[in-house]
């Protein structure tokens, strides 16, 4: 499953409560499997496709951008607790992105895993330049 992600961000920039939202449901959609899931196999496809979207977009500088408000309220010491929250919140995202790991036996058989590998590589490229 692969999501163009790009397209609602690019078009709702300037909507911070949009973007907060969306940034809300990207956290969701990229939580840890569970162990006691059902058709994990499936669920580990999904969520690397969501991470392919992610990192081959621009969503990931997007999301980022929601940051510069709460920082530059840190660095003079006026961090509200809407700004923690969003800043929590686009930490959540990133730690679960930077989790999705696991390469399903499936993946592994279609030779896949080095695609899967170079992903992560370039998540953590457009993390750290």
């Amino acid at each position: 499953m692969k999501l163009q992600l790009y397209p609602f961000l690019a078009a709702n920039v300037s909507d911070v409560l949009f973007l907060r939202k969306l940034v809300k449901v990207l956290v969701f959609l990229t939580m840890p499997i569970e162990a006691s899931s059902n058709d994990i196999s499936q669920q580990i496809e999904y969520l690397w496709g969501l991470k392919s979207s992610i990192t081959h977009s621009n969503t990931i500088a997007v999301v980022m951008s929601l940051l510069e408000s709460p920082l530059e309220n840190l660095e003079h010491e006026a961090l509200t607790e809407d700004d923690w929250k969003l800043v929590q919140l686009v930490l959540t995202l990133v730690r679960n992105i930077l989790a999705i790991q696991d390469i399903s036996l499936q993946q592994k058989a279609g030779e896949s895993a080095s695609q899967f590998l170079s992903l992560r590589d370039r998540f953590l490229e457009l993390l750290f330049p």
